[in-house]
C-alpha cells in the first residue's frame, strides 16, 4: 500500500503568509474509496532540524515527494525551503490522509534578527498540529548541546509542553531522530541514542522550567541510524524503509479519513493567523502571556471545529427529513438516526480537537456541541425527533379515524368499541414512544416531557371524536336507552303506523347514519390515494 500525493506547495511563506486558501484549492478536495469528501483534520507529521541537514530530500525518500532540495554546486550553501511546505498523502485502500510539513531550519543565519520571532510562530504551529515530529540530526552534533538542530527542538519542545502543562495524563506524541551520515564502526548506534538520550535530558529541565513532568510522559522517542546516502545507498534505503514503517504503523493506527481544503486548511490558516497575530512583538513572551494565548488559540481552534462540525449534522439532519418525506414509515427509528448522528459529530469532534484532550476548553466546547445537537427548542437532532414524533402521533390518529368511521353514535356497543379501538391505537403509540424514549433519555432530557405531549394529543384528539360522534347519536336517534318514547296520547290508542313511527324513524335514522359513514369512509381513502400519488405522508416541516 503505497500513499498517493494529491497536492504539495508552499503553505507559508518566508515572509509569514498563508498562502494556501482555504475552499480555493480543488487539489485538496478529492473523494475517498466512499465515494465521499473527506471531513476531518488529516495526521500531520514535521520535520525540523538545521539548515542545510537534508530535511527535505530525508522527506522525499520516506514518502516519495518532490520538496524542493539544495543544490550546493549551483546555488551554493543556501536556504532552499522558506517558510513551511506541505504534502498531502492518500492511501485509496483504506481513505486516510497524511500531511507532511517540510520546515525551514529553524536556525537561519539569513533571517537575521528577525530569525527568532518566526523561529517562535514556526514551532508554536508545528507544536499545535503535528502528530509525528521527526528530529534531523548530524551524527557529529550529537554531546553538543548548543548546536542548533538543539535549540530548534528545545523551542519546539518546550511550545509542546505549554499545552499539555496543565494536565495530568499526557498524550505521548511520536518523536523520530534520523542521525545522518551514521557509522557504525566510528560511533555504534547503542552509544549515540545512549549519548542523545543524556542530551535530551539535560536539555528538558529548560522546556518544563521546573514541572517534574518527565519527557517519556509526552514523547514516544525511536532512533534511527542513517548512513551516508551518496556513499551507503543500500543500507540507506533500507533504513529509510524500517523508518516509514513506523510513520505508517502510527499513521494507519490513529487516523481518521481523507481530508480536505474545506476543513483543515481553514483551520490552520486561522491558527496561523493568531499565533502571528499576538506574537507580533519582537520580544518573546513571558510563560504567564503564553499560557492566556494557549489558551485563546484552543478556544478559537474549537470553536471553529465545532462549527465544521455542525454543518456536517445539519446536512445529515436535512437529508435525513428528506428521506422521510420521500420514504415516510412510521417503522423509521429517527432515535437510531439522531444517535448515529451524534456519536458520528462527537467522534469528529474528539478526533479533530485531539491535541487539546486535556484542556478545560476541550471538554467545555464538548458539552457546548452537545448543546447545540440536543438543546430545546432549536437542538437539531432535538427538533428532527420531535417533528418525527409528531407526525407519527397525527398518523396514529388517523389511523383511529379510519376505524373509526364505521362505527355508529348510540348504538348499544357503542362505547365498548369505542374504547377497544382508543386503546388499540394508544397502545401501538405508546410503544413506539417508549422504545425510541429508551435510546434517547442518556442525551435528550426533556424526552419524557415530550412523550407526555404526543399521547395527550393523540388523547385529546380521540376524545373530541367520541364526544361529537356520541352527541350526533343523541341528535340523530328517537331513543338511546332503548325504551319507546310517548307522544301525547296512550300507546293503546294509537294506530298500527302510530305505533310503528319510532321503529320506523330510528331504521331510517340508522340507514342515514350508514350512508353518512361509508361516505365518510370513501372521504379518507379518497384523500390517502391523492397524498400517496403526490406526495407520501410524511412530515411537513
Amino acid at each position: 500500500m503505497e500513499p498517493v500525493c494529491l497536492s504539495s506547495g508552499q503553505l507559508i511563506s518566508a515572509s509569514g503568509a498563508f498562502l494556501a486558501a482555504p475552499g480555493t484549492n480543488d487539489d485538496f478536495k478529492a473523494e475517498s474509496s466512499t465515494g465521499t469528501l473527506a471531513e476531518d483534520l488529516p495526521f500531520v507529521c514535521a520535520i525540523i532540524g538545521a539548515q542545510g541537514s537534508g530535511k527535505s530530500t530525508l522527506l522525499n525518500d520516506l514518502f516519495h515527494t518532490d520538496f524542493p532540495v539544495l543544490d550546493a554546486s549551483r546555488t551554493g550553501p543556501r536556504r532552499t525551503t522558506e517558510g513551511i511546505f506541505y504534502a498531502l498523502l492518500h492511501l485509496q485502500e483504506r481513505g486516510n490522509s497524511l500531511l507532511i510539513f517540510d520546515v525551514e531550519g529553524l536556525d537561519s543565519k539569513e533571517r537575521g534578527s528577525t530569525g527568532r520571532h518566526f523561529e517562535y510562530n514556526v514551532a508554536f504551529f508545528v507544536a499545535y498540529t503535528a502528530d509525528i515530529v521527526i528530529l534531523n540530526v548530524f551524527s557529529h552534533d550529537i554531546g553538543r548541546q548548543n548546536a542548533a538542530t538543539f535549540h530548534a527542538l528545545v523551542t519546539v519542545l518546550r511550545e509542546k509542553f505549554k499545552l499539555v502543562e496543565s494536565s495530568h495524563k499526557k498524550d505521548r506524541t511520536l518523536l523520530l531522530v534520523a542521525i545522518r551520515d551514521f557509522d557504525e564502526v566510528d560511533a555504534p548506534i547503542d552509544d549515540l541514542k545512549q549519548a542523545l538520550e543524556d542530551d535530551f535530558h539535560a536539555l528538558w529541565p529548560s522546556v518544563v522550567q521546573g514541572s517534574d513532568i518527565k519527557m517519556e510522559e509526552l514523547y514516544d522517542i525511536q532512533f534511527y541510524g542513517l548512513p551516508s546516502k551518496l556513499f551507503e545507498i543500500a543500507r540507506f534505503e533500507e533504513k529509510v524503509d524500517h523508518m516509514r514503517k513506523s510513520i505508517m504503523d502510527r499513521w494507519l493506527r490513529t487516523s481518521g479519513g481523507l481530508s480536505s481544503s474545506s476543513s483543515f486548511l481553514m483551520l490552520f490558516k486561522e491558527l496561523w493567523t493568531e499565533i502571528s497575530n499576538r506574537t507580533s512583538s519582537p520580544e518573546p513572551l513571558c510563560i504567564s502571556a503564553t499560557a492566556s494565548l494557549v489558551e485563546l488559540l484552543i478556544d478559537l481552534h474549537c470553536t471553529r471545529i465545532i462549527q465544521y462540525v455542525m454543518g456536517g449534522a445539519r446536512e445529515k439532519v436535512h437529508r435525513a427529513l428528506s428521506s422521510i418525506l420521500e420514504n415516510f414509515s412510521d417503522e423509521i427509528s429517527v432515535a437510531s438516526l439522531a444517535l448515529e448522528i451524534h456519536d458520528e459529530s462527537i467522534l469528529k469532534y474528539r478526533w479533530m480537537a485531539r491535541h487539546y484532550v486535556h484542556s478545560p476548553t476541550f471538554s467545555r466546547k464538548e458539552t457546548e456541541l452537545h448543546g447545540l445537537l440536543w438543546s430545546q427548542p432549536d437542538g437539531d437532532l432535538a427538533n428532527l425527533v420531535r417533528q418525527y414524533w409528531f407526525v407519527v402521533t397525527e398518523n396514529r390518529c388517523r389511523d383511529f379515524e379510519a376505524d373509526f368511521a364505521s362505527i355508529l353514535g348510540g348504538t348499544a356497543d357503542f362505547e365498548q368499541q369505542t374504547q377497544q379501538l382508543r386503546g388499540k391505537w394508544a397502545s401501538s403509540l405508546a410503544d413506539f414512544l417508549r422504545e425510541e424514549s429508551q435510546k434517547l433519555n442518556s442525551l435528550m432530557p426533556e424526552v419524557q416531557t415530550l412523550q407526555h405531549t404526543c399521547m395527550e394529543r393523540f388523547e385529546n384528539h380521540v376524545g373530541s371524536c367520541i364526544d361529537e360522534r356520541r352527541r350526533q347519536g343523541a341528535v340523530m336517534l328517537p331513543t338511546l336507552d332503548g325504551n319507546w318514547r310517548q307522544y301525547g296520547k296512550p300507546a293503546s290508542k294509537k294506530g298500527i303506523l302510530q305505533k310503528m313511527r319510532p321503529v320506523l324513524l330510528r331504521i331510517l335514522v340508522i340507514y342515514l347514519n350508514y350512508l353518512q359513514a361509508k361516505q365518510r369512509m370513501k372521504s379518507i381513502q379518497s384523500r390517502k390515494r391523492r397524498c400517496d400519488l403526490n406526495m407520501p405522508l410524511g412530515p411537513t416541516f
